[in-house]
């Protein structure tokens, strides 16, 4: 077997699991331009702001598109937020006061 037969092969073998992402992508991509249009997402959300964002159409935008993809019931996507772990902890800062005890049962 030559190495075009082999790539020919292992193409064939893989075929459905290719299939598979490729279908997932489809779906989701779906869900993202559903939800564009659902939020009517035009050039203007893209549009650079100055200062500190107030009022910025297209960050609100991208939050409830966000949320409308994952199934949320909101979302915050900042590019502040470096890792899991500093969301979750924005998250705990927001809701727990001083004194509060938070338990972590696993």
């Amino acid at each position: 077997m030559n190495s075009s037969q082999r790539l020919q092969a292992a193409e064939k073998a893989l075929f459905p699991i290719f299939y598979g992402i490729d279908t997932a992508v489809k779906q989701n991509l779906k869900k993202v331009l559903d939800s564009f249009r659902a939020h009517r997402v035009g050039v203007h959300h893209f549009a650079s702001v100055s200062g500190y964002g107030h009022d910025d159409l297209g960050r609100q935008t991208l939050d409830m598109v966000f949320a409308d993809v994952m199934g949320a019931e909101s979302a915050a996507v900042r590019v502040q937020f470096v890792s899991g772990t500093h969301a979750i902890a924005s998250c705990l800062f927001g809701v727990l006061r001083p004194g509060d005890e938070m338990l972590a049962i696993a």
